[in-house]
């Protein structure tokens, strides 16, 4: 089989693990994501079966932006884990969990802005304030629902990032398998604009009616949305797929 690794690198405990783990994937041809070039002589990752990740959700997060549609083994090395599948302790394990093993799909955003796809995520998508002593406005339209939410911004999940950003303030926690979308206010000055859970077959469309905010993905700033920008995040048709036990 052909495995790639993607490790944190600012993690002295991980880049030990990731060498252990190399290691015992002797008999497979393994490549590294770039950013361990320095660390391992090893062929960066194109095209291979699965991925082994060693981190927390922040790097499954890159490695699903990064690798699409790959099956990804999450090792945990991280603050939380809420989505990693094997402590470090068990990495011993990870042979033959990619040898037997069920592929665990969760479904995935689209976010299009100006009429161009600027990527996927797999937990959410941030709209917010540009500075934090101002407030944000935003028109959200969904179906034939429309409303203006006024505070520091708004939250729209996947049934997977239902747990992360979104249940923090004050979101639903939503089952994986659930085809959903969540839509959370952050801090809205209204207190009609309620966190409300929508069918994935809805488009969520938002509109800045306001000063500069940020568009964040996954964690990630893709830039600024200006007066009159409008996103559009709809269901995409890519599934993450984890390795799990």
């Amino acid at each position: 089989m052909k495995i790639g690794i993607v490790a944190r690198t600012d993690k002295k405990e991980a880049m030990e693990l990731t060498k252990k783990i190399i290691e015992i994937l002797k008999d497979h041809e393994v490549f590294v994501d770039e950013s361990m070039k320095n660390y391992f002589k090893k062929d960066t990752i194109k095209k291979v079966d699965f991925i082994v990740t060693v981190g927390g959700d922040g790097t499954i997060l890159r490695t699903f932006r990064k690798y699409k549609d790959t099956p990804v083994l999450p090792v945990n090395m991280g603050t939380h884990g809420y989505l990693t599948e094997i402590n470090p302790e068990d990495y011993l394990k990870i042979p033959d969990i990619l040898q037997k093993h069920k592929i665990e799909e969760r479904s995935k955003l689209s976010v299009i802005k100006n009429g161009k796809k600027i990527g996927e995520v797999l937990n959410e998508v941030i709209m917010r304030a540009r500075e934090p002593t101002k407030v944000a406005n935003f028109l959200l339209r969904y179906d034939n629902s429309e409303e203006t939410i006024t505070g520091d911004g708004v939250i729209v999940a996947t049934p997977t990032g239902s747990t992360a950003y979104s249940l923090s303030a004050g979101g639903p926690v939503v089952h994986i398998k659930t085809k959903a979308i969540v839509i959370t206010p952050l801090a809205s000055l209204n207190r009609k604009n309620l966190p409300k859970i929508i069918p994935d077959t809805f488009e969520v469309k938002i509109k800045n009616l306001g000063r500069d905010s940020y568009l964040v993905m996954d964690g990630e700033n893709f830039g600024i949305m200006k007066v009159n920008e409008e996103v559009v995040i709809k269901k995409s048709d890519n599934k993450a797929k984890f390795v799990r036990i």
